[in-house]
């Protein structure tokens, strides 16, 4: 956005809490028979504390739009501009995007963004580290690809899609049927919210066999035809995530970064307990051990 946020230094800021909140009230309402029946949720508690956090996030949002907006012709005829910046060159320029409209898409990145990267390099470094043989074939890409991490990376980019695979970083999403919609056999009318839990979907044995297994290979199979929409870690489809790509490049960078500066090995009789959560976490953290290569 081109606005420095220092979330992880001031992790007890006005937003970062906001962010967290929200999380907590969309995971409560999702999963709550009465929560997702409106005249219910809108005299709960959830409600309120759902509109208070809304307030903090919307209202940074728009502060950040302002700012950006004001002293955009500093930085327009810059080669390489942020994001915020693009969206408000594009509206200046006579294009239709309204002002709510940008701030749908920031929200994205500031939201969506604070901890799915940062969870999925968490899983991945586990499974790395139990998995010996894969993580010196993705040490051994990583070698040959120093500072071309924009390139492909087949190897790693299969570790980073089995990890994204095991362990979603949402685990669930949302659509609202435009029309009436035929699944297995049932009518759903227009205006239905349609849960998906991605978590589940992953695990379809039809296109996973031995689905509980970390298996990068599988990504890797050309014989394997896997149905486009069986694999969703950024959703699919006009609404997938804005920032797959962003993501993806994050992901090899720092896992590369970390491969080719240290062994990563197991710490004993250590799981990750997962967490249903907005974003899927650890709820005992991520443990092992580091061996500077």
């Amino acid at each position: 956005m081109g606005v420095k946020r220092n979330a992880q230094i001031e992790s007890d800021s006005e937003y970062v809490k906001a962010v967290h909140t929200m999380c907590k009230v969309i995971i409560n309402q999702t999963f709550s028979v009465f929560g997702r029946i409106p005249f219910i949720f809108d005299q709960s508690s959830d409600k309120q504390l759902r509109d208070d956090a809304l307030k903090v996030l919307h209202g940074e949002t728009r502060r950040t739009i302002e700012n950006r907006r004001n002293i955009i012709h500093e930085s327009s005829k810059s080669k390489v501009l942020p994001f915020l910046d693009i969206l408000l060159i594009s509206q200046r320029s006579g294009n239709n995007i309204s002002d709510e409209g940008i701030r749908e898409e920031v929200d994205t990145f500031m939201f969506e963004g604070h901890d799915t990267t940062s969870s999925a390099i968490g899983f991945a470094i586990y499974q790395l580290s139990i998995n010996p043989e894969i993580q010196q074939r993705a040490y051994e890409e990583a070698m040959e690809m120093v500072e071309r991490e924009k390139e492909p990376m087949v190897f790693l980019e299969a570790v980073i899609k089995e990890t994204l695979r095991l362990y979603p970083s949402v685990p669930l999403l949302s659509r609202l049927l435009d029309r009436d919609t035929e699944i297995n056999g049932n009518i759903h009318p227009k205006g239905t919210s349609v849960t998906v839990l991605t978590y589940n979907v992953h695990r379809d044995e039809r296109y996973f066999p031995d689905p509980e297994k970390f298996d990068p290979y599988r990504f890797l199979d050309q014989s394997i035809e896997i149905h486009p929409f069986a694999f969703i870690p950024f959703s699919a489809g006009p609404r997938n995530c804005i920032g797959q790509k962003f993501a993806m490049l994050e992901l090899k960078t720092t896992l590369s970064v970390i491969l080719r500066n240290f062994e990563i090995l197991p710490a004993a009789n250590f799981e990750p307990i997962q967490l249903p959560e907005l974003v899927i976490k650890s709820g005992n953290g991520i443990r092992i051990k580091l061996r500077k290569r």
